[in-house]
């Protein structure tokens, strides 16, 4: 017999119906009714911690989300000096092959993945816009014009907007992803390149001459970051409520405590750190390398501790990296036209997949 805090409610009002059978014997069977059940209804209030007789408003507890590892990559292929390929190509990253190639706008740098509206965000520096590309049919079917020369890119899904950083305007865009259309424009951010977005804290991070923080709620900078030198790339790890900032001329990492917006740790890296990605799950930071001597490589960051772990060999060049932390695999973007894959588990390169010209940004979904 099994009985609920909503049934044991029902034992206070008991519905009356019309017997036939004697007084004596409905007494008897109703009273050994009600005490089975008052009984039960006790363990019920010592388990659940709903007294008998009042109804549970709880809802029962939502099934755990389970969270599903990235099928595809979009590779932004900028095309180098010449400019000629302005593309990006799309990796089945179950067969680690290119099954599309998509027409984007000049110079296309940074790039951005909100899996819930399948859509991606790509950033042309060379035409100042955004190409906006639906992922269940890998075309463009938007193109946003925004500040001039947009490097970075980063959505906050749950607000439905994109933050790009327009380096020559000095101005970050706020574009509603409902809509495709630019709300708003910061303006007054020295030199912003990169951006990260924390949902959880409604805050942005921008990499400009300082990282600033900006109100995802108000669209307004609330603060900075000094003591922060020249800047490359940049990442968010909200379990923490850290931020990773890459100095490609000194060779080192910023951690930056996004609670009271001060660096505590710089980490030495690799040779030109350029792009950035972290794996909250298993507390790593994976940094491209892009310099010669030790560039050319991944530097493998411990995040817990705050210690390099170790160092893999990629592609010529590296820039940009992603990671899937469900799958356990990291893509790096390398300059000589391929991607590396990483299995995080071994720290190893498994695959080398060919793209276009200059891949700079890479995203998942």
């Amino acid at each position: 017999m099994h009985t609920t805090p909503d049934e044991c409610a029902q034992v206070a009002v008991p519905e009356r119906r019309a017997n036939n059978r004697p007084q004596w014997a409905r007494r008897g069977r109703r009273a050994w009714a009600a005490s089975a059940v008052a009984a039960l209804c006790a363990v019920v209030a010592l388990s659940t911690g709903q007294p008998p007789g009042i109804a549970s408003s709880k809802a029962p507890p939502a099934a755990p989300q389970r969270q599903e590892s990235a099928t595809r990559a979009y590779v932004v292929n900028n095309g180098g000096p010449a400019g000629t390929d302005n593309s990006v190509s799309v990796i089945d990253t179950n067969t680690n092959a290119v099954i599309a190639t998509i027409p984007v706008g000049h110079g296309p740098e940074g790039v951005a993945a909100d899996p819930t509206r399948a859509r991606v965000y790509v950033t042309n520096s060379g035409a100042s816009s955004v190409s906006v590309i639906n992922t269940n049919t890998n075309t463009v079917i938007a193109t946003i014009p925004v500040g001039t020369s947009p490097i970075g890119v980063a959505v906050d899904p749950t607000r439905a907007r994109a933050y790009v950083a327009n380096h020559d305007d000095h101005s970050v865009s706020v574009i509603n992803t409902d809509t495709n259309a630019v709300t708003t424009t910061i303006s007054g951010i020295s030199n912003p390149r990169m951006v990260a977005v924390d949902p959880t804290r409604a805050r942005v991070e921008v990499g400009g001459d300082s990282v600033w923080v900006i109100n995802t709620n108000t669209n307004r900078v609330t603060g900075s970051v000094s003591d922060v030198p020249i800047y490359w790339g940049l990442a968010e790890d909200p379990t923490r409520a850290h931020a990773y900032v890459t100095h490609i001329q000194f060779d080192t990492m910023s951690v930056i405590d996004t609670k009271a917006n001060t660096v505590t740790a710089r980490l030495h890296t690799g040779s030109a750190p350029s792009g950035v990605a972290v794996d909250p799950t298993r507390a790593r930071a994976y940094v491209a390398n892009n310099g010669g001597g030790f560039g050319n490589t991944v530097s493998v960051l411990d995040t817990e501790n705050m210690v390099n772990i170790t160092t893999i060999t990629v592609g010529h060049r590296p820039v940009g990296v992603a990671v899937d932390p469900t799958r356990a695999r990291a893509y790096v973007a390398n300059s000589d036209g391929r991607v590396s894959v990483i299995n995080t588990l071994t720290n190893s390169v498994i695959a080398t997949i060919p793209v276009g010209a200059f891949p700079r940004g890479i995203a998942l979904v």
